[in-house]
């Protein structure tokens, strides 16, 4: 089997108007990592050898996380999910980590599991989007998160306007990609038999229904549905 070309990731060089929200730590080894996020005041994501703190969001950033943990919470315990929100990484197959905002694990857990600090085995994961994230969460993230056995959905959410950017595990194993807007809604592999509308995502929000100009020229937004 060749060996897998690593992923681009845009922290090491992002465009200048668009330094994310997240702060260079320094190059180090896995086992350095770990050490150093048992301790570290922020979260710590690790990318190909690189540790960056992870900063926090700001109200309707946190006020969209919170909404779906709200909808996802209860059919999660009572299908004996877990739900994890800005605590415990994902583990990649490529062995890096992220915090994401929001993911569910519906694997059956064992003692390394709970006594682990990253999950290998989400289902969902849901990325709120920031202006000033939007090109990890879209560019970045999104195919190490799709490498995922066990993924089945990824959802990027926008802050700016009202709109969730989904990408779903068909039956065939392919992933697929389409956006939804205004009244949408996205039903969800995990837990089984949810489905999110945006009326859960936006509520107590006032979020324009238009996307702003975009403030990545190369970053196309899909209002239809189309292949990965």
């Amino acid at each position: 089997m060749a060996a897998r070309e690593p992923l681009s990731y845009p922290w090491h060089d992002p465009p200048a108007d668009l330094r994310p929200e997240h702060v260079l730590v320094g190059r180090m080894s896995y086992e350095a990592y770990r050490q150093l996020a048992e301790t570290h005041e922020l979260g710590l994501e690790y990318v190909d050898g690189v540790a960056y703190a992870v900063q926090t969001g700001n109200i309707r950033h946190a006020t969209i996380a919170t909404n779906v943990l709200r909808r996802v919470l209860g059919p999660a315990d009572a299908s004996g999910c877990r739900v994890f929100s800005m605590s415990v990484s994902v583990r990649t197959p490529r062995r890096n980590e992220y915090i994401p905002d929001l993911f569910v694990d519906c694997a059956r857990p064992t003692r390394d599991d709970l006594d682990d600090h990253a999950s290998e085995t989400p289902c969902l994961i849901v990325e709120v989007v920031s202006p000033s994230t939007a090109f990890v969460d879209l560019e970045a993230k999104r195919p190490a998160y799709l490498e995922i056995p066990t993924l089945g959905a990824y959802l990027a959410v926008e802050t700016d306007w009202r709109a969730v950017h989904r990408w779903w595990r068909t039956e065939s194993g392919a992933w697929a990609r389409g956006l939804v807007t205004g009244d949408g809604a996205v039903p969800l592999p995990c837990p089984v038999g949810v489905t999110l509308t945006l009326g859960d995502v936006y509520a107590g929000l006032q979020v324009p229904a238009e996307p702003p100009a975009p403030r990545i020229p190369h970053l196309r937004r899909v209002r239809e549905p189309e292949p990965v």
